[in-house]
Formats: structure tokens, C-alpha cells, sequence
């Protein structure tokens, strides 16, 4: 058995559970050249691989309009405008006719969601406010923005509890999000695979692989 230079790089770098991309980061290689690598370590039974489909979340183009609306509406859902006018006039209820910050339809559906959330009671025409505290949708969809401007996407295997209650209150809002299914690999080291890597210097390759080196 030989090992390319490659895939001693990879050993090396291997000490634990890892993304293709983390390889990468610690043995200087390409993305592709590691992918080469590891297949030929897997057949080898030094790695082994593992595939997952996972959930990228990112916000939708209704979610970046909330982000690039006016200033009664910018980083907001449409209900919590209608909870930060209430407050900045001092008051706990308010008309429904007075509202506005929120107007057309999106009223109907921010007056929904308040009645969902439990944030407000609506009766004889006029919005009673409930709770003020934000909820986990709203923390969700601050996050993806921010996750946004760095350009980057949130897993679906790396939410919190809380989080995923909010993305399923997202769910529902048409376009407010994105869900885009990605495959996923990870590589870990076999007992042997680790037993060559304390054995082989980087640069090193290995032309084959006596019982002697295996044992030690």
C-alpha cells in the first residue's frame, strides 16, 4: 500500500472529526485535492467518511426587505412596529384606526401575528399590548442578517431549541426565509489512520505499510 503525500497531509491534519473545508484550513491543500485524498484513504481504511444532507437557512427576499424598509419598518416584523408605535406614544392600547406605522394588508397580518404570539389582544376595534419581549422569530431573523452580511448561511444542525421555534414561526411567513438543502461530509481517522499519522512526517509518503509499522 502506498500513501500519496497528500494523504499524509490529511493524516496529519486529522485528529478528530472534521469538515473538508477544516482540513483545509490545517494542511494547505485544495478542497478538491482533499476530496481526491480521502476517497483513496477510505478504500485504505485509514478515514472514514460520513454524508449528511443538512438545511442552509438564509433570509428570503421578504426577510431582506424588513432589513431595507423605512424607518418604521427597518429590522423589524411588521407587528413589532405596531408594538414600538403603541410604546412611543406612551400607551398600552391603541385604535386600530390610529396605526401608523403598518398600513394595507400588512396590517391584517401584523395584527394576526400579534394575536398569535400572544403579544396583544385585539377587541372593540382597539390593540391592547400583552408582552414586549422579543421573540424568537424575530431573534432568528436578526441573526440570518447578520449571518447575511458576512455572507454567510445558518445550519439547520446547529440551532438551539429556541431557535428552532423561531424558524418554524418563519416558516410560515411566505419568502421572509430561504431553505436550501446542502450534502455535508465529514472525515474522522481510523485507529490505523492515526497510528500512520504519529508515524509519517508531512512530505513524507509511505510505500508500504508493513505489519511491523501497523503493530507500532
Amino acid at each position: 500500500m502506498e500513501l500519496h503525500p497528500h494523504e499524509v497531509r490529511i493524516l496529519k491534519s486529522l485528529k478528530k472529526r472534521s469538515s473538508p473545508d477544516d482540513i483545509a484550513k490545517k494542511s494547505n491543500l485544495e478542497i478538491s485535492a482533499i476530496m481526491r485524498a480521502s476517497s483513496w484513504l477510505a478504500t485504505k481504511g485509514l478515514v472514514k467518511t460520513e454524508e449528511k444532507l443538512i438545511e442552509e437557512i438564509s433570509l428570503g427576499k421578504e426577510g431582506i426587505v424588513f432589513f431595507m424598509g423605512d424607518d418604521l419598518i427597518n429590522g423589524q416584523l411588521y407587528e413589532r412596529a405596531i408594538i414600538n408605535e403603541i410604546i412611543k406614544k406612551g400607551k398600552t392600547e391603541l385604535d386600530i384606526s390610529e396605526i401608523e406605522s403598518v398600513g394595507g394588508s400588512e396590517k391584517g397580518i401584523a395584527l394576526g401575528w400579534l394575536k398569535k404570539k400572544n403579544l396583544a389582544k385585539l377587541e372593540k376595534g382597539k390593540i391592547k399590548i400583552l408582552n414586549t419581549d422579543e421573540t424568537e422569530d424575530e431573534k432568528l431573523l436578526k441573526l440570518l442578517n447578520e449571518l447575511r452580511k458576512d455572507g454567510e448561511v445558518l445550519n439547520s444542525d446547529d440551532l438551539t431549541p429556541e431557535q428552532k421555534t423561531g424558524l418554524e414561526l418563519l416558516k410560515t411567513r411566505q419568502d421572509v426565509i430561504k431553505i436550501s438543502e446542502r450534502k455535508k461530509i465529514w472525515l474522522s481517522p481510523t485507529e490505523k489512520g492515526k497510528k500512520i499519522a504519529d508515524k509519517t512526517d508531512v512530505g513524507e509518503s509511505i510505500s508500504q505499510l508493513t505489519p511491523e509499522l501497523l503493530i507500532s
